[in-house]
């Protein structure tokens, strides 16, 4: 089937992955802990022990657990109980007649839940799928509960890679983690300064800022920190005020800091959060599993997303206009957190919120809707939207009138309010343009006008965290200039979008540009160009250009991804890695070992495969992606792989049985149509394939390649 690599939709899936990356953080001798900085910080010390940073994570040494009583939990599969033996802390699991102890060494939060950290041995830490429910009997809380059982979730086993701590939440749940993971032994030896979120989380450590304190040194930079974080801006009826006090010297906005742990992201460089996140992180923009096309908030994505998007942010507003960094608590009550900004005499209204005095006047339930997470944890929706309960339905994403009112569902209903709102509540065009775009590109579906639409919302939307999810979601979408010139510029969440684009879209242009970035000041920069060359063979003039900047980000990129072989998919970038440098051996075993780890892996199966295929054993490739389908049994890719193996083994019924249901799932795209026609003319199916290539024709009238395959 020779003319099958002609239409394949994706040139490789190998480099379409997430990575963790970690390296060693500073010396421990460099922290001073927090009941140090207490000493001249006291205020701020007293405010930070009532705090859930604070109680992030807690030794269960320190503090009562009374619900380990012998209560039971029962579940279909398995019973849990839940001891207390002398002065420590067990959870029994009892499953097909068999029974096994687990010691809990950490509480984990505390409200509105807390979990519980057991050892599995070897250094390993997981976090136990059944929680305490901390909040009130009368809230519904003080019960043991499975924090699985949310909807649209499917149960997650508790040993599983994703319920890791040391990989997964340890980093934001201490003071300068360090997760020390030994590949050879699978041992962890993980440490770090505090087991909660102390000060030296967000201001570094303090070592050279208490002899500066102390007068040790003298003429220390931002008085001995890593950095001065800014202080907010006093605002006025939507004025920033300058502070009184002057003006101090800032080097770093506090958002740098808070996003570390406040945002869905793929860590670059270290664990320690205390280094501004735009250099050290990879930010997760609008996907699917994370977010409603709206730009909602879906899964659990931590603010940072969400605010991005906003107003406020692109006004100057940042986290301690709203919230006390030291205690975690809001600086106003009620209402008066927004009119700090917006005048009370205009928003804080029935005339403006069109509700009486009941929670329907709170400005947070119609401009920051909640979601709960893990059963019972209740978060806010930080993107500040204006309510547009049509786009709602248009678009099947969340609706905030219907928090309160069940007819909101009602588009009759709908529009019988809105007489009520006034000009100021319209609905936000862009805000509906951009939504309808972006649920279309997540569909793959391509309507007439849609690439002008594209390249307009690229330049009307003031948010590069929009921008750059529009790109993500577009790739060749912009002309190669355009993206050339995206990549040259300074250093964005726009810029590592766009040299992802070269995966693509190989041209020269694009390749010089990527190239010139390996020497960029910002190693997300430098890593993801790095990635984006791997598969290109260079010209001697390139080598001789830029062989040295090659080699120096091909050692950040190797120590990187070596030091995140604890986690499935770490392993499966050490595994492509490799396989471009025609390691087979040491591919094979490393996407082995992910599959291995996570059994649901989809990347790792999907390249698995196609290493067997390369070493002609297909058959073994198949029994990869068959088991694969189990976990997946939806995916267009995965049905599409499947079929072409079935294609080169030439069992031509499964072929085109699989070829169909990738056509079918991926939204009737193209270019799944032009394989499954192809197949069909390959194993002489002519009257499917008269049938295919007439529905084909019909929706696709004037596109280049079909005409090409069908009438050449």
């Amino acid at each position: 089937m020779k003319h099958m690599k002609s239409v394949t939709p994706v040139r490789s899936l190998l480099l379409c992955l997430t990575s963790l990356f970690f390296s060693a953080n500073p010396a421990a001798a460099d922290y001073i802990g927090s009941t140090e900085c207490g000493t001249c910080h006291t205020e701020q010390l007293h405010k930070w022990q009532q705090s859930h940073h604070k109680q992030a994570m807690t030794p269960v040494e320190e503090i009562q657990l009374p619900q380990f009583d012998g209560q039971v939990f029962e579940l279909s599969d398995r019973t849990i109980h839940f001891i207390k033996k002398h002065n420590s802390y067990l959870i029994r699991e009892q499953q097909e007649g068999q029974h096994r102890d687990y010691p809990v060494r950490y509480a984990l939060g505390f409200y509105p839940l807390q979990q519980y950290l057991v050892d599995v041995g070897q250094g390993k830490l997981q976090v136990f799928d059944i929680a305490w429910d901390s909040r009130s009997a009368e809230a519904g809380g003080q019960r043991w509960f499975s924090v699985n059982n949310e909807p649209d979730h499917d149960s997650l086993n508790w040993k599983h890679s994703l319920m890791n701590w040391n990989s997964r939440c340890a980093s934001c749940h201490t003071t300068a983690f360090n997760r020390d993971y030994s590949p050879s032994s699978g041992r962890y030896n993980s440490h770090w300064t505090e087991p909660h979120v102390g000060c030296e989380s967000c201001h570094g450590p303090g070592r050279k800022h208490l002899d500066w304190a102390l007068g040790k040194i003298a003429n220390a930079p931002q008085k001995g920190l890593n950095y001065l974080l800014s202080s907010p801006q006093n605002w006025n009826n939507r004025q920033p005020q300058p502070k009184s006090t002057g003006t101090p010297n800032v080097k770093l906005d506090e958002t740098e800091i808070c996003f570390n742990c406040h945002a869905r992201r793929q860590l670059l460089k270290n664990e320690t959060n205390n280094e501004p996140f735009s250099e050290t992180s990879t930010l997760r923009l609008l996907e699917p599993e994370l977010y409603f096309p709206d730009g909602q908030i879906k899964d659990e994505v931590f603010v940072a997303g969400s605010f991005l998007q906003s107003k406020m942010y692109r006004a100057g507003v940042t986290c301690s206009n709203c919230h006390d960094p030291h205690n975690n608590e809001l600086t106003q009550p009620g209402n008066k957190i927004c009119t700090q900004c917006h005048s009370p005499q205009t928003y804080d209204t029935q005339a403006h919120h069109q509700h009486a005095d009941n929670s329907g006047s709170a400005c947070v339930s119609c401009h920051m809707p909640s979601r709960t997470y893990m059963g019972v944890d209740e978060r806010h929706d930080h993107g500040f939207q204006v309510p547009d309960p049509m786009l709602s339905l248009q678009l099947n994403t969340p609706n905030v009138c219907a928090q309160c009112h069940q007819e909101a569902s009602s588009r009759d209903w709908l529009k019988q309010q809105s007489t009520h709102f006034s000009s100021k509540g319209q609905p936000n065009n862009l805000r509906r343009r951009t939504a309808h775009l972006l649920a279309d590109l997540w569909q793959q579906k391509r309507r007439p006008g849609w690439q002008q639409e594209f390249e307009e919302l690229l330049q009307e939307n003031s948010s590069d965290f929009l921008k750059a999810s529009l790109l993500q979601a577009a790739p060749l979408s912009l002309k190669q200039p355009e993206l050339a010139q995206l990549i040259r510029g300074e250093p964005s969440l726009l810029t590592t979008i766009a040299i992802n684009q070269l995966q693509q879209q190989p041209a020269p242009g694009l390749l010089e540009s990527t190239l010139q970035q390996l020497s960029s000041s910002s190693l997300k920069v430098r890593i993801s160009a790095y990635r984006a060359l791997m598969p290109y063979n260079l010209s001697y003039s390139q080598q001789q250009r830029y062989g040295t900047l090659l080699t120096q980000v091909e050692t950040e990129y190797i120590r990187a991804i070596e030091l995140n072989q604890d986690t499935p998919m770490g392993r499966t970038e050490l595994a492509n890695y490799h396989l471009f440098k025609g390691h087979t051996d040491a591919a094979l075993k490393h996407m082995q070992e992910a599959l291995k780890s996570d059994p649901g892996l989809l990347i790792a199966a999907l390249n698995l495969a196609d290493l067997y295929r390369q070493k002609k054993q297909d058959r073994r490739g198949l029994e990869v992606l068959i088991k694969a389908q189990i976990h997946h049994p939806d995916n267009h890719l995965l049905a599409y792989s499947i079929g072409l193996t079935y294609v080169r083994l030439s069992q031509s019924e499964p072929a085109l049985q699989q070829l169909k249901k990738a056509y079918e799932d991926s939204g009737q795209q193209l270019e799944f149509g032009m394989t499954l026609l192809v197949a069909m003319n390959t194993f002489n199916y002519d009257r499917e394939a008269n049938a295919l290539k007439h529905e084909l024709l019909t929706r696709f009238p004037d596109d280049p390649r079909l005409r090409q395959l069908i009438y050449h």
